[in-house]
């Protein structure tokens, strides 16, 4: 279809169609909800910067990336920073803010604050280590990372009107799409063989995996996908392989972070 043919219309049509290829188990409504939400922050769902994930017969959830929504910030020209900042319980009972859970304390929170341009007074926002961890995957493996996510979650939604969209590390539910589980039976089997709602739990965590670890190394997704996956598709992995692949990324992203 040329440029000039491409009506408002058409574009909705295309585009949810795109969605409804990757979003099977999406109903129509959701559908929409998701589009719309893409096209008013800027994100394309088919870059994965913005999704849904859903489980059985409960309302689908819309998530980005905290990248995305460092995006949606940077795109209203009005980010004027951020600090993130552990919250500490010290071994003689005093709370803390710092910029690490230094050895001999307790991790109990985050706090984070964002700086806009256009305001003279800053937006803060603090959360609580235990309301979110799940102490499964990347909580068990990377708590303050993740606690601090959760809490730059909240300050940029708040501080540039964001509704509708959550990361993954805010939901429990979501956090099970992170750790690959199979059946024996089927570990032979190809991702692309897989039903649509057992690929989605197996793609997702993988991407995101190689998208940060070519963030933390300065690299681009190819090269990850080159050097880790021995140049195949994520869909192309059969799933005992997708797990090794998945620990042997989550190994290499740890030891970058200390």
């Amino acid at each position: 279809m040329s440029n000039e043919m491409m009506t408002p219309e058409n574009e909705l049509k295309e585009m949810m169609s795109l969605i409804r290829a990757k979003h099977k188990n999406l109903s129509d409504v959701e559908i929409q909800h998701l589009y719309h939400l893409a096209k008013n922050y800027g994100l394309d769902p088919n870059k994965n910067e913005i999704w849904a994930v859903k489980y059985g017969s409960s309302p689908a959830t819309i998530f980005v990336g905290r990248d995305g929504l460092l995006g949606i910030a940077h795109k209203s020209n009005q980010l004027d920073g951020l600090t993130t900042k552990v919250i500490v319980l010290t071994k003689d009972g005093n709370i803390q803010e710092t910029d690490i859970a230094y050895p001999g304390t307790k991790l109990i929170g985050a706090k984070c604050t964002v700086y806009r341009k256009d305001m003279s007074h800053d937006i803060t926002v603090s959360v609580k280590f235990d309301e979110y961890n799940s102490n499964k995957s990347n909580w068990r493996t990377m708590p303050e990372t993740m606690i601090k996510k959760v809490a730059e979650a909240h300050a940029l939604r708040r501080a540039f009107s964001i509704h509708g969209v959550y990361i993954p590390e805010e939901f429990d539910q979501a956090e099970k799409s992170y750790t690959v589980k199979d059946a024996k039976k089927s570990e032979k089997k190809k991702i692309i063989e897989l039903d649509e709602a057992m690929q989605e739990k197996i793609r997702e965590p993988l991407l995101n995996m190689i998208k940060e670890l070519a963030e933390l190394t300065d690299s681009k997704v190819d090269d990850i996908i080159k050097d880790d996956l021995s140049g195949k598709n994520i869909g192309d992995l059969y799933q005992d392989e997708a797990r090794l692949v998945y620990k042997a990324l989550a190994t290499k992203i740890k030891e970058l972070k200390k």
